[in-house]
């Protein structure tokens, strides 16, 4: 995977095969399949290569442009 990021650095990589790990988590390996800048256009153009593997993960090889908050709200079904 580092040589895939290093390669393919900030884009969408359609990895085929992908070994993942014991709890399947994170990709450990596979073979690049197609890339681009564009989600859309991997998913896209890629959709036509996805049947020459047995399986295939999206993967982005760069930072997220900005992480999303999870907010949690409790509600007390006891309220007075």
């Amino acid at each position: 995977i580092a040589e895939i990021k290093a390669q393919y650095p900030d884009q969408w990589v359609l990895v085929g095969n992908p070994l993942m790990d014991e709890d399947e988590q994170q990709v450990l390996a596979g073979l690049p399949v197609f890339y681009s800048k564009s989600k859309k256009e991997v998913c896209y153009l890629g959709a036509e290569l996805v049947k020459n593997f047995e399986s295939t993960i999206l993967l982005f090889t760069g930072q997220p442009k900005h992480l999303k908050r999870i907010v949690a709200t409790v509600f007390n079904s006891r309220a007075k």
